[in-house]
C-alpha cells in the first residue's frame, strides 16, 4: 500500500513541478523516479545505499525500459510520420469530403472527432491519435 501511494505521489510531484516550470522535463523525469525509487528501497526495509539497493533500482529501471521499449519506438516514429502526411495534404480531402456530406454543427463535430480519435487509436499508440485527429479536425473546428 505505502509503494502505491508512493508511486501516486512520485507522479503527483512529476506533474506539479512541469505544470509550475520549476525543473525542466529532463530533470523531472530522471531525479524525481530516482529518488522515489530510493524512499520506495527504504520503506520495503532495504538500505537504499547499498550495492544491493542499488542494483535493485537498476533492475527496476531495466523492467520499466523492457515494458515500455515497443511504444517508445512508436513514439519516435509516429510524430515525423503523420506530419508529413499532414504537411502534404493527405487529411485535406477527408475534411473536403465530410464538410460536403455533413451539416457542421457543434455536436456533430464532437462526435466526429470522438469516431476519428477511435478509429486512429486501434495502432495503441496515443501520438498518433493526437497527430491525426487534430491536423483532421481542426478545419472543422475553425
Amino acid at each position: 500500500m505505502a509503494l502505491a501511494i508512493l508511486g501516486f505521489a512520485t507522479m503527483i510531484i512529476v506533474t506539479v513541478v512541469l505544470l509550475k516550470k520549476w525543473v525542466s522535463t529532463l530533470l523531472a523525469f530522471t531525479v524525481i523516479p530516482l529518488v522515489a525509487g530510493f524512499v520506495a528501497l527504504a520503506v520495503s526495509g532495504q538500505n537504499p545505499f547499498s550495492i544491493d539497493g542499488v542494483g535493485a533500482i537498476g533492475d527496476w529501471i531495466k523492467t520499466g525500459i523492457g515494458m515500455t521499449q515497443s511504444i517508445t519506438l512508436m513514439t519516435l516514429f509516429s510524430p515525423p510520420y503523420f506530419m508529413l502526411m499532414a504537411d502534404t495534404g493527405l487529411f485535406d480531402d477527408i475534411v473536403i469530403a465530410i464538410m460536403k456530406r455533413v451539416k457542421i454543427s457543434a455536436p456533430v463535430i464532437c462526435v466526429l472527432t470522438v469516431v476519428v480519435a477511435c478509429i486512429v487509436e486501434l495502432d495503441g499508440s496515443i501520438t498518433s491519435v493526437f497527430l491525426i485527429t487534430v491536423p483532421l479536425m481542426l478545419p472543422l473546428y475553425e
